[in-house]
């Protein structure tokens, strides 16, 4: 079936809408990448979730498997009452000592809570984005994305799902030259009742004498307006309780 051009972008706002007036969001999203090159490497980062309007908030991703590498962040979560949040930070971020995690007072809302947090993330994507319907974050990716069309309809993590496919920006680097921008296809995934539920592309970055091919797909299974569980929402009294 030939892509079509309006029914594309009609199919990905009636989505962003259904988070725009969603009051509660809560699941769980996986991104997989897999890299193969003169080896092949696969990294996960899990992410689990739970907002209510206005400003309650259950953050937590983690790097599967862990890195050694100091600079790589292998968990982060975030936690918002409804008063206070907390959120985990880097240790050499911080001047105390042991302490990896912070408490202030919650912004008013759940976006407000994504902009506190979201530079700390380990996985800053759409399906974060629209989870906690934070406007900045859409039109970020939405400036990466251009040609968004219908593509079919397809099978996606067992359910039905259109298949839509957009023009990605991403950054090509080549070793010893400038980096340039290129547009690779990627396919955003979006069921019957318009939630997300996955995005897919494929790059290759090349690098002195070895091209790698870099896969990433996301799995999203998140409940638009279901029960919440009201535990998640406790914010940690030390840096230990989570």
């Amino acid at each position: 079936m030939a892509p079509q051009a309006s029914k594309g972008p009609e199919i990905f706002n009636k989505m962003l809408q259904r988070y725009y007036a969603a009051n509660t969001v809560k699941g769980t999203f996986e991104l997989v990448q897999t890299a193969v090159g003169s080896e092949t490497a696969k990294v996960r980062v899990a992410t689990s979730l739970q907002v209510a309007k206005p400003n309650k908030v259950f953050l937590e991703q983690v790097r599967i498997p862990r890195s050694t590498e100091p600079e790589v962040r292998n968990h982060f979560s975030a936690v918002s009452d409804g008063q206070q949040i907390s959120y985990t930070v880097p240790r050499d971020m911080l001047p105390f000592g042991s302490r990896d995690r912070v408490w202030e007072a919650a912004p008013p809302t759940i976006s407000q809570c994504l902009d506190m947090v979201v530079p700390l993330t380990i996985d800053r994507s759409l399906p974060l984005a629209v989870s906690f319907y934070n406007v900045y974050e859409i039109n970020e990716f939405s400036k990466k994305v251009s040609a968004l069309q219908f593509v079919d309809e397809t099978n996606y993590d067992g359910k039905s799902a259109y298949r839509l496919k957009a023009d990605y920006a991403i950054m090509n680097v080549k070793v010893g030259s400038s980096v340039q921008p290129v547009r690779i296809p990627a396919y955003i995934f979006i069921d019957k009742e318009y939630n997300l539920i996955g995005i897919a592309y494929e790059e290759t970055i090349a690098q002195e004498n070895l091209r790698v091919k870099i896969t990433s797909q996301w799995v999203v299974r998140l409940t638009v307006d279901g029960p919440v569980d009201a535990a998640l929402f406790v914010v940690p009294k030390t840096s230990a309780d989570r």
